[in-house]
């Protein structure tokens, strides 16, 4: 069941619990985990978390003074209850589950097995907007859950924590809020560079399309985060911007490359049938064969920049699923600020690496089979 999208997103999240606004989704995460910690104190608290995530997800647990403990990953993002199950022990106060690029995890059986053991359920929704499991709406799910108003809706900065109506007690603990002069900065920056290429025909004759950087992280360094409140700049841009629109143009752009990509058998959609009611992130995709950066670096040159996951995870060298996705993953941007132009450069960018990659195995078979006549 589809759940309805109205006009903004303070209406939509406020139907699922009180909201309160953070510079990022990190420090909202950071919020709660200190409150949570506060409230019953653990001198070792951990966190059960996947390992395939974002190093600022690990920093935070650390900056919060949690341990965290990491369950794997698999083919589609899936995860294993019994493992989650055995990594819980009497100083675990949170579990932590990610929807992937906006696809929604399979995250009821996690709220069972929360209630179950009395933990805390955190939903990581910093990928994901309007969607639903079961006609329950992300975010809806956990005790709390966390959106990254940066990331899904294109703002400068901007993190939203939702926290259930059982939250009674929990007080936001703001040291500050951020600079809305630096806010205005990236907006005008994102702007332009859309204007840009919509001028350019999503060529990039100045090279200003970069790939977004890997994060890093050293476990053995203290982690700081402070939390600040929302810059005034993004809350008012963000009270103002058409909530049903954005999906709906991330749900047709996903939908165009979903079916403009089916052609290339070098890639393979990390979902192939994507659920109707839910709003991708990115369009995920796995590039076998090392062929992966190769692939990215083709797509830059037509002007388009791909993010790859989290290729700095796993955290935990055991886990292997997770280690192959953090080597294959690659992002097609679906977000509403890409231009039709640069949409349809990227089956031709893909379509001039297959051939290339084509192209060299014939060059080489040729190169074999003349070997071996000579050598005969």
């Amino acid at each position: 069941m589809a759940v309805d999208i109205p006009s903004k997103l303070s209406t939509y999240l406020g139907r699922i619990g009180d909201l309160y606004y953070y510079d990022s989704a990190s420090q909202a995460l950071k919020d709660v985990l200190v409150w949570l910690n506060n409230t019953h104190p653990k001198q070792q608290p951990n966190v059960v978390m996947p390992t395939y995530e974002s190093s600022s997800l690990y920093k935070t647990t650390l900056a919060s003074g949690y341990v965290p403990k990491f369950y794997e990953i698999y083919d589609g993002c899936r995860f294993d209850l019994e493992e989650i199950k055995n990594l819980i022990d009497e100083n675990t106060r949170a579990i932590l589950v990610i929807h992937y690029f906006g696809q929604p995890a399979d995250i009821l059986p996690l709220r069972q097995l929360a209630d179950r053991t009395g933990k805390y359920l955190i939903e990581d929704c910093a990928l994901s907007l309007a969607g639903s499991v079961n006609g329950i709406p992300l975010g809806a799910i956990g005790d709390c859950s966390i959106f990254s108003a940066r990331k899904m809706l294109t703002l400068p900065n901007g993190g939203i924590l939702v926290m259930s109506s059982k939250n009674e007690t929990f007080k936001p603990k703001y040291e500050g809020r951020a600079k809305s002069t630096s806010s205005l900065l990236y907006l005008l920056l994102s702007r332009l560079k859309y204007v840009y290429f919509m001028l350019t025909g999503s060529a990039d004759p100045l090279h200003i399309a970069k790939l977004p950087k890997s994060g890093h992280i050293d476990p053995k360094a203290k982690q700081v985060l402070e939390v600040k409140e929302m810059s005034r700049l993004s809350r008012f841009w963000l009270d103002r911007i058409h909530l049903r629109k954005q999906v709906l143009k991330r749900r047709k752009n996903y939908l165009r490359l979903l079916e403009a990509i089916k052609e290339f058998p070098f890639v393979k959609p990390l979902r192939n049938d994507p659920p109707q009611d839910w709003t991708p992130y990115t369009l995920p995709i796995r590039v076998s064969s090392g062929d992966r950066d190769a692939v990215r670096a083709r797509l830059l040159e037509h002007g388009v920049a791909c993010g790859c996951g989290w290729p700095e995870s796993p955290y935990d060298p055991k886990h292997k699923r997770a280690r192959e996705l953090a080597g294959e993953i690659l992002e097609l941007p679906v977000h509403p600020l890409m231009t039709l132009r640069q949409l349809n450069s990227i089956p031709l960018a893909l379509r001039d690496f297959y051939s290339d990659q084509a192209e060299g195995a014939k060059r080489g078979s040729n190169h074999h089979e003349h070997s071996d006549v000579r050598g005969n």
